[in-house]
């Protein structure tokens, strides 16, 4: 699924990412090291929300309630074997 720029911003998968956000909320901590691992890989805006995606997924294979530096960690990781 590819995100779309629209009228109303930017969409991911159907989802527009202030929603994604609302629903599933990172840690001050967890968009620091979203944002300098992107910084140093030169993601973009749109990996950043794929990379989310991919974190609650992971988390919600785990059944966890909030996505987790561990799965955030480990979606920054298939995301570097994925590239």
């Amino acid at each position: 699924m590819s995100a779309k720029i629209t009228s109303i911003g930017l969409k991911s998968g159907g989802f527009q990412f202030e929603q994604l956000i609302a629903k599933h909320p990172l840690t001050s901590e967890q968009q620091h090291q979203l944002q300098c691992v992107s910084i140093k890989k030169g993601y973009s805006n749109r990996v950043q929300i794929k990379i989310i995606r991919l974190a609650r997924t992971i988390a919600d294979s785990k059944g966890e309630d909030r996505i987790s530096n561990e799965t955030l960690s480990e979606a920054f990781g298939l995301r570097q074997l994925h590239y």
